[in-house]
């Protein structure tokens, strides 16, 4: 990740959102997403608990338009009463050997995703990365993502079409023996 933190060096907003899991109920201990209504990356960070001394596991990078407004969206996800069980047999194939594999319908992709990571871990926090320079354009967010994705091992990734194959290509780069 050497390359990638240079070009984002001094940009990351680290734990922009922090929330705690007590019991069965989420809380949002900070929150300083007010000037992220940009263009950007995010990844969101997970503990099985906040004092554990292993690092954080990646869990999801993303890209978008507007960063405050999909976290928003990501953490109403994560604090749902989930009280249903998965029913799809259909399991997504896994891309790295460090993926978590999941089972999906694409109508409830990013609420399986959001499921698994809050029955796993207790501390969460979003990095977000906002450079109007760098992340104006599309293409040049899609490209940090898949970066970012990579170079973490975000576990619960996944890149579709183009973003997929070029994440391949980058995964065999890096790490030739995790590369399914």
């Amino acid at each position: 990740m050497d390359e990638l933190e240079k070009q984002l060096s001094g940009k990351f907003k680290e734990k922009a959102v922090v929330l705690e899991k007590t019991g069965d109920f989420w809380t949002v201990r900070s929150n300083s997403l007010r000037d992220c209504n940009a263009p950007g990356l995010w990844i969101l960070y997970g503990k099985a608990e906040k004092d554990d001394s292993a690092a954080a596991d990646a869990l999801e990078v993303g890209q978008v338009a507007d960063i405050a407004n999909e976290i928003c969206r990501d953490i109403g996800y994560i604090v749902r009463d989930y009280n249903y069980k998965i029913i799809s047999e259909d399991k997504r194939p896994k891309q790295f050997k460090w993926s978590t594999q999941l089972y999906f319908t694409e109508d409830s992709r990013d609420l399986d995703k959001y499921k698994d990571i809050s029955q796993k871990y207790n501390y969460l926090y979003f990095d977000v990365y906002v450079d109007q320079e760098k992340t104006s354009h599309i293409e040049e967010r899609q490209k940090f993502e898949i970066e970012l994705a990579v170079s973490s091992k975000a576990l619960y990734w996944y890149g579709f079409g183009k973003e997929k194959t070029m994440a391949l290509d980058l995964a065999k780069k890096m790490y030739p023996d995790l590369y399914i």
